[in-house]
């Protein structure tokens, strides 16, 4: 989807020991911020276990930017669904005033706005 990349980073996965001394490991972790017609959104992602051999920033930025891509189609959807909602209440208003305008070639634009959405 089409948008502008506000701010990402990387964080390389970490080793660290805690107060009792047990070893503690933080993955590697990906963060993006994508700014789109239908808002800002985040996506982060962690390194699984499996694949911290070949971990890198560029895939990691290529996975969170899809995270953000998905986010913002979710919100497309509510968005065009609110809109077939109201294209369909627009009909039933038109309608119920004037039953014979179903066969009017401007009724007809209306009917495919409807499917459209």
């Amino acid at each position: 989807m089409k948008g502008y990349i506000l701010e990402s980073w990387y964080d390389p996965a970490d080793n660290f020991i805690d107060i009792d001394g047990n070893p503690i490991h933080i993955p590697a972790t990906t963060h993006v911020y994508k700014e789109t017609k239908y808002g800002t959104f985040y996506g982060e992602v962690k390194v699984a276990p499996e694949d911290e051999d070949i971990a890198n920033s560029w895939d990691g930025f290529r996975f969170a930017e899809m995270k953000c891509d998905i986010q913002a189609y979710q919100t497309k959807a509510r968005i065009m669904k609110e809109r077939a909602k109201g294209v369909t209440h627009a009909l039933k208003v038109i309608l119920d005033g004037n039953p014979s305008l179903r066969f009017n070639p401007i009724m007809d634009k209306f009917f495919r706005q409807e499917i459209i959405a």
